[in-house]
């Protein structure tokens, strides 16, 4: 008798042992947006990332821009230049010790939050990124200010696709005919991307740039009675001057894309249309993005597009039909693929203590 039970505990340990190894994950992505600011000198997103992830060769971090804020990564001699470098370095000190491979790229507020300047400022984010940290398992992309897109091939099982989402929105000075880029023009980017979808059937595409196309948040066009009667709380959390009436211009001005950063901005919609056209029915695609400064997971159409914006900071967000799971909370995203080819995603939360709050099967390749 006794024979015959130890046999069975070993048959159970080693089936566990097999299920086990045979749902080993093979390739993760970390999806970290909007982290430019630090609590306390502590940037604890980053921190809650070194702690909780597995930072090897199998791994891969991307931070989706608005790297530093208010307006990125100023002149040496500005006065906000030595803390803008320790905000950058605190992201990117997960590179630290770790195997894993670690993309940043531009948002608006790195763009000198999108105004004149913006492209001299994310060129010097670029460089110091690039040549003054110079970290062997790091890199900025896209480079000089170009749009991209910027293929990067994970393994034989994803690709990872990049690109500047604000250089399609700037309105000010940005590389075009001329500047050595490998596409000038708006329709040279997405037939380019469209080129690396198409090539790359079977395999995860997460195309990932800052602003996302699909958001149930602040960008999105959700608006509270808070908005209507405090509207200047949206600037300053805390800053309760009751504004009726006069208030209610500011999401009714929102909501009619005046901001190019608002998804209903008549640039912006041209984007978001190009984009989805241009990945069509090929269900692999991810799209990625911050901006919000939430977390969601969103099914609309073919696609799922995942906004990873809790960096560093939270603001509101609404749980729609399309929204598979939303939250109001600093934290990141992570995308995972295992040998038996299921693609998931999770997210997790950062607070007092670090929570994973959502997991779930977006497809097998």
């Amino acid at each position: 008798m006794k024979k015959n039970t130890f046999l069975v505990i070993l048959f159970l340990i080693i089936k566990v042992a097999g299920s086990a190894q045979s749902d080993s994950i093979i390739r993760r992505i970390v999806l970290i947006g909007d982290g430019g600011e630090l609590t306390n000198g502590h940037h604890p997103v980053a921190e809650a990332v070194r702690k909780t992830i597995p930072l090897n060769k199998q791994t891969t971090i991307v931070y989706l821009g608005d790297n530093i804020y208010e307006k990125g990564l100023p002149a040496p001699q500005h006065p906000f230049y030595n803390e803008a470098k320790i905000i950058l370095n605190s992201q990117l000190a997960v590179a630290d010790s770790a195997e894993s491979l670690v993309y940043i790229i531009p948002g608006n507020h790195d763009w000198n939050d999108a105004h004149k300047g913006g492209l001299e400022a994310v060129i010097r984010q670029q460089k110091y990124v690039d040549d003054s940290i110079a970290k062997k398992n790091v890199k900025f992309y896209p480079e000089r200010g170009c749009p991209g897109p910027v293929e990067l091939p994970l393994g034989n099982d994803a690709v990872l696709v990049l690109f500047d989402s604000q250089w399609w929105l700037q309105a000010d000075e940005k590389p075009g005919e001329g500047s050595g880029c490998s596409c000038t023009t708006k329709e040279a980017l997405i037939n380019k991307i469209g080129e690396i979808i198409a090539k790359n059937t079977g395999k995860l595409v997460l195309v990932a740039s800052h602003h996302p196309l699909k958001s149930n948040g602040v960008h999105g066009g959700y608006f509270t009675l808070k908005q209507h009667i405090f509207p200047l709380t949206d600037i300053k959390k805390g800053l309760y001057i009751p504004l009726p009436v006069i208030g209610s211009l500011y999401p009714l001005l929102r909501s009619l894309g005046v901001s190019r950063q608002d998804l209903k901005n008549s640039s912006y919609k041209k984007m978001i249309s190009k984009l989805e056209n241009t990945a069509g029915s090929f269900p692999n695609v991810v799209f990625a993005a911050g901006h919000e400064h939430s977390l969601q997971l969103i099914k609309d159409g073919s696609h799922y597009n995942i906004v990873s914006g809790g960096g560093c900071k939270s603001t509101r967000v609404k749980k729609k039909k399309n929204g598979l799971y939303a939250a109001d909370s600093p934290g990141f995203s992570v995308l995972e693929i295992s040998n038996t080819n299921q693609v998931t995603v999770s997210f997790y939360t950062v607070g007092e203590r670090i929570q994973k709050t959502y997991s779930g099967l977006l497809f097998r390749l």
